[in-house]
């Protein structure tokens, strides 16, 4: 599993209890987040903060996670 941090407001004061949070109930499950314009649920634009889950069916999946610039690279050159 991993979880997801959705906001508008990037400064750690606003976003450090929600991952402390993770980190004490959730030990060693990685977290990750980015900034949006809104959260969208049923086409309305929700709440200025949202964390979302995802838990694989099957214990052995993995996942990797690349950051990048799309500055330095088109995502299209994304491997």
């Amino acid at each position: 599993m991993y979880f997801h941090i959705f906001t508008t407001d990037l400064q750690e004061k606003t976003v450090r209890p929600i991952w402390e949070t993770i980190e004490k109930v959730f030990p060693g499950q990685p977290w990750f987040g980015h900034s949006t314009a809104g959260n969208v649920s049923d086409c309305e634009i929700t709440s200025d903060l949202s964390v979302s889950i995802t838990v694989f069916e099957k214990p052995t999946t993995k996942f990797k996670l690349l950051q990048y610039s799309m500055e330095k690279q088109p995502y299209l050159f994304i491997p």
